[in-house]
């Protein structure tokens, strides 16, 4: 038995095949099209930004639509890069 998944930008989709015989048989199949790598950078943005308002009393979602838009850039790099790795630092 094997799992396959794909999570892509925006959606999950999940596989559990079955190989025997040199035949592949599909056990079962799920998708959530709510379920990305977009809801993770979403979580690490919200994560960072409140992080940001309790130690320096700046509201980046609301108060500046530039840093915000960096700050979910720096987001999707970090989540790039802690895909291969176990640490990484938000830059």
């Amino acid at each position: 038995n094997v799992i396959f998944y794909d999570l892509g930008d925006s959606s999950l989709q999940v596989s559990l095949v079955q190989f025997s015989a040199g035949r592949l048989r599909v056990l079962s199949s799920a998708f959530d099209m709510s379920l990305g790598g977009r809801s993770f950078d979403r979580l690490l943005f919200d994560e960072v930004a409140a992080e940001i308002l309790a130690k320096h009393k700046v509201d980046v979602k609301r108060d500046n639509a530039r840093a915000a838009f960096r700050l979910m850039a720096a987001c999707e790099k970090l989540q790039t890069t802690m895909s291969a790795n176990p640490v990484a630092k938000l830059r």
